[in-house]
């Protein structure tokens, strides 16, 4: 019975410690589940916060950037009625100094009733008052902002306002896309220089300014008619008064004076009046340059690209970038014609991607304004020659022609000096440098095809006469990739290659004379703006049509007289 009786409290003892046991495992699995959905649910929350955090700082850095461009377009704003406002203030400042210089020989004029006199002279001193305002704003304020902007892109030579007796100032525009600091990738970045308040201020001011103008030239063209009233001048008055222009004749008459490729078109907008006297712009040797209708690489839009390696029977052109050519020796970061390029090489890909470093220390300057309008080149083997040519920002039609001229005469340059060598083919492919993104002025797009045969015809005028021999003897083909564009690059460059490629020279009613202005050629001297600089380009560029073609043809019935120029014989007969 003893023995029973402790089996059955050993099996009592045992069935209910059992139970406990499987508590024990189930509180024990509770608490590993437990342990492991906090574990996971930390892991989620930090990765979330870690999430929201990138999210937030990229939202920032997008704020940032898209403010930070908007101060750099305000600026750019800002410099573009800075610069109209100076040409529209030149050309009132010109009709009121006729009018001085007109009211100064008439006699007539100042025997005027005395409320005219007075009207005269009230005029005159709030005129002499808004120029010295219009200076002080120019010198003090406009002018410090400007230098510092200038300095930004590695300009330390401030510019001078040299302000003249009658008040006239020169504006110099500040090229924007030179002096913006490269864009950092995901870095927010620096701001401009000139604080946005300082730019909403001065853009007031000029604002303010221009209004101001406004009233004068209305009040001017009253006051005119009151001094000089039709019919009022008689005599000697009248003969000598014919000698200056009234002012709103002058303006007419500096037109009429002004040969038909000069004259202001009918729209009125300066940016096309300046590109339509680029018309004028060509040179004999634009008979050598054919538009093709492809790539500098020899494939069309749709074509694979050639394979690394395979040899191209030409130069070839590359519109480089400088952040991957001179800032860092990286062609892999390169795009669009560069990157095909790139890959054409067999430069593009792997650890060694770098370009050779003589072309890399070419480019490698301080900033990317200092490399534009360079190009340099290099074999990269049999079949395989490139130019490398960094193009300017073109945000204007003036520095489109002159800082383009240059691009292409350093190309032209690289290409004569590399086909001295007889393995280099004489056919130079070449793009339209600085057209699509790396034009700054998107107005300026539709223009290209005018710009670049502007451009490439006053390179070919800076030229030496040698090198002109050996272009004579090349190939230029300037590869057009976009389809929309190849029909109006044809039409420039074969109309420009006919007009200048039909024997001399044939000079219109003109002969050749640059306008006169005011009755004079003083402005030749004297002023600077855009359409002046342009002018004296179209004149050297005619001279040099003349000189490259052996002579020119005068004006006449029966084809006009022929002059013949021998170019050797005129500068064996030359010091210096």
């Amino acid at each position: 019975d003893a023995a029973l009786r402790g089996r059955s409290s050993a099996g009592r003892s045992a069935g209910a410690e059992a139970p406990a046991r499987r508590l024990q495992t189930a509180d024990a699995t509770a608490a590993g589940d437990n342990t492991a959905a906090i574990a996971i649910g930390v892991s989620v929350g930090v990765a979330a916060l870690i999430g929201a955090a990138v999210l937030g700082a990229s939202m920032l850095v997008r704020t940032k950037r898209r403010k930070v461009d908007g101060q750099f377009k305000a600026i750019h704003v800002l410099d573009d009625v800075a610069e109209e406002y100076e040409h529209r203030k030149e050309a009132v400042k010109n009709e009121i100094d006729v009018y001085v210089a007109r009211l100064d020989i008439s006699t007539g004029a100042r025997q005027q009733p005395p409320h005219v006199l007075e009207r005269h002279g009230a005029f005159m001193a709030e005129w002499r008052a808004f120029l010295d305002d219009s200076s002080i704003f120019l010198v003090k304020e406009y002018t410090p902002s400007l230098n510092l902007r200038r300095a930004c892109m590695g300009n330390a030579e401030p510019l001078s306002r040299e302000v003249s007796a009658s008040g006239a100032l020169s504006v110099r525009r500040v090229n924007m896309a030179s002096w913006k600091p490269h864009d950092p990738g995901w870095l927010p970045r620096a701001p401009p220089i000139t604080p946005p308040m300082e730019v909403a201020r001065q853009l007031v001011r000029f604002k303010a300014l221009d209004a101001r103008l406004d009233n004068f030239a209305k009040d001017f063209a009253t006051l005119q008619e009151e001094v000089f009233p039709a019919g009022g001048q008689s005599g000697a008055d009248t003969a000598s008064v014919r000698s200056v222009p009234a002012a709103s004749e002058a303006s007419q008459a500096s037109t009429q004076d002004e040969p038909q490729r000069y004259q202001r078109s009918s729209k009125g907008d300066r940016l096309d009046d300046e590109v339509e006297m680029l018309n004028s712009f060509m040179h004999p040797l634009l008979c050598r340059v054919a538009v093709k209708r492809f790539g500098v690489l020899g494939c069309v839009s749709g074509e694979k690209d050639p394979r690394p390696g395979m040899p191209i029977n030409a130069v070839v052109v590359d519109p480089a970038c400088w952040p991957s050519i001179g800032r860092a020796n990286n062609p892999k970061g390169a795009s669009a014609a560069s990157g095909s390029i790139y890959t054409w090489l067999n430069i593009a890909k792997g650890a060694e991607a770098r370009f050779p470093d003589a072309v890399h220390a070419h480019f490698a300057t301080a900033a990317e304004h200092e490399s534009e309008t360079r190009a340099k080149f290099n074999s990269y083997g049999s079949g395989q020659y490139v130019i490398h040519a960094i193009g300017p920002k073109v945000s204007s039609v003036l520095e489109g022609v002159t800082d383009l001229s240059h691009t292409y005469l350093n190309v032209l340059s690289e290409f004569c000096q590399a086909t001295r060598k007889a393995e280099v083919p004489r056919v130079l492919r070449l793009p339209p440098i600085s057209s699509g993104n790396f034009l700054a002025n998107k107005r300026l797009d539709r223009h290209m095809a005018q710009l670049t045969s502007a451009a490439l015809s006053l390179a070919f005028a800076q030229l030496p006469v040698a090198m002109h021999d050996q272009l004579r003897g090349s190939q230029i083909e300037l590869c057009v990739f976009q389809r929309r564009e190849q029909q109006e690059y044809e039409a420039v460059f074969e109309a420009k290659a006919s007009e200048s490629a039909g024997g001399h020279l044939r000079l219109a009613g003109d002969v050749g004379c640059v306008s006169k202005r005011w009755g004079t050629f003083d402005w030749i001297r004297q002023k600077n703006g855009p359409r002046d600089r342009l002018e004296r380009l179209s004149a050297l560029l005619l001279t040099q049509r003349a000189t490259c073609g052996g002579g020119y043809r005068l004006p006449g019935t029966s084809g006009g007289r022929e002059v013949k120029l021998d170019l050797q014989a005129m500068c064996a007969g030359t010091r210096v």
